[in-house]
């Protein structure tokens, strides 16, 4: 069984056995499936019905399947008419990379981004926005049209909130040219 917005639904082994719109307020909780024969009919006490292997399944995250979880959707636009490829606060990430990188849609000072490199010694200091539960990889190039290869390991970042994290590249400075970028992590 699952339940869309307010259409539920009834599968048994992926055939559809029953659907109807929960015009209740009931829309979450516990599951009650039987049978009930409505109509006047031959039988007795022994009328029943056993249900088998019943398998519940986790609901799909992304109804519309547009690439974006329907619970960030509901949470950042209240329903789940978010279009991917827009870019809602006009920070210049679209709406599926906000949704990638655990920033907020919806404003335009949340994004993932270098902020800054910086030397110290022979050092560079890579320092960019970070979003906890979520990891992140410094790569780097010697030329700006080169292969990025990763430099640092998957750097994990605690917490659920925003903040700015630093990776130090231990003699970056010696380089002629080095370019550097941060990507998400795996």
């Amino acid at each position: 069984m699952r339940q869309q917005t307010n259409l539920v639904t009834w599968l048994l082994n992926n055939v559809l056995i029953a659907q109807f719109t929960n015009t209740t307020g009931f829309t979450s909780g516990d599951l009650l499936i039987g049978y009930n024969d409505a109509f006047a009919s031959i039988g007795g006490i022994d009328n029943f019905a056993i249900f088998d292997n019943l398998r519940v399944e986790t609901a799909v995250p992304d109804y519309d399947n547009d690439g974006l979880l329907d619970q960030w959707e509901i949470q950042f636009f209240g329903s789940l008419s978010a279009d991917p490829n827009a870019d809602a606060d006009g920070d210049g990430l679209s709406n599926y990379h906000e949704f990638l990188a655990g920033t907020n849609p919806t404003n335009a000072a949340s994004l993932f981004k270098v902020v800054g490199a910086a030397r110290t010694a022979s050092d560079i200091a890579v320092t960019w926005t970070a979003v906890g539960g979520h990891s992140y990889v410094v790569q780097r190039a010697t030329n700006a049209a080169g292969s990025f290869l990763d430099l640092s390991p998957v750097l994990s970042e605690a917490g659920t909130g925003e903040s700015i994290k630093t990776y130090t590249d231990i003699g970056g400075a010696t380089n002629n040219a080095t370019f550097y970028r941060v990507r998400l992590g795996s």
